[in-house]
């Protein structure tokens, strides 16, 4: 690396090699005007992180790379989305976020499975009557990818069209996107019975909120309204679908 050196007096400069300064120099004498002024060396470059360890694996391995993705986002999610890059597209964070959701979606499964199986919640409600309770658990397992991938895309998708409103430009749906999937992460939280699920969901509000603040650059103010309208509008969405469930469900118990 050069470096430009500059006589404060006259004014001259020249650029010399890096590597060809003596180390712990503190003066350099102008060979032009014979001056004697103090070398300022200067600062080191800021070695830049290569985006977030999932995207890294085959460098760290791939358990260090689950690993830190998960702690990270957990435990420093405004550090972890600050370093995350733009314009890789969604492949990366995608299978991440597949990953995390469906073991997510697991546990929960599991941990409802272990409750049915004791007795102490009750297995009944719509078709569910007609299935058996031993497929519970394999039916939940299949299913949490397809419900990992639809929970990303859905709320990306409003999230972004919030972004879009609260900023007045153009945002970049990679970037929602990225966070929502990295977002993930929270899910693994539901591996503790019964409160970790909850934990998770509600860890996730804070990761998405830190992560769509550093993404967008935006204030936290904005990307917490941003998060909790969409919990509304996914509402709001889900109401007919349960309002139709009740309704079946109603016209099974008369027949």
């Amino acid at each position: 690396m050069n470096v430009e050196i500059t006589c404060p007096v006259c004014n001259f400069s020249q650029k010399v090699a890096g590597e060809k300064i003596p180390r712990g120099m503190k003066r350099a004498i102008c060979p032009v005007c014979g001056h004697r002024f103090e070398l300022i060396p200067p600062e080191p470059p800021v070695e830049q992180e290569g985006g977030p360890p999932w995207e890294r694996r085959m460098d760290i391995g791939l358990w260090q790379g689950i690993y830190q993705t998960f702690t990270s986002v957990l435990f420093s999610p405004g550090r972890f989305f600050r370093n995350m890059k733009s314009g890789g597209g969604i492949r990366e964070a995608l299978s991440f976020g597949m990953l995390a959701g469906s073991l997510g979606y697991m546990f929960s499964f599991f941990w409802e499975f272990c409750l049915i199986s004791a007795g102490i919640m009750p297995f009944s409600g719509g078709f569910l009557d007609r299935m058996p309770v031993n497929w519970l658990l394999p039916a939940g397992m299949l299913l949490s990818p397809v419900l990992a991938i639809l929970y990303m895309f859905v709320t990306a998708a409003l999230i972004h069209v919030l972004m879009i409103a609260f900023k007045r430009e153009k945002a970049s749906f990679e970037d929602t996107f990225n966070v929502v999937a990295y977002g993930q992460s929270t899910r693994a939280l539901a591996f503790i019975p019964f409160v970790g699920g909850v934990a998770g969901w509600f860890w996730n509000l804070v990761a998405v909120a830190a992560g769509l603040r550093e993404a967008h650059r935006i204030s936290g103010g904005t990307a917490a309204a941003a998060v909790l309208i969409t919990l509304v509008l996914k509402a709001l969405l889900l109401l007919p679908v349960i309002l139709l469930a009740s309704l079946f469900e109603s016209i099974s118990f008369l027949q």
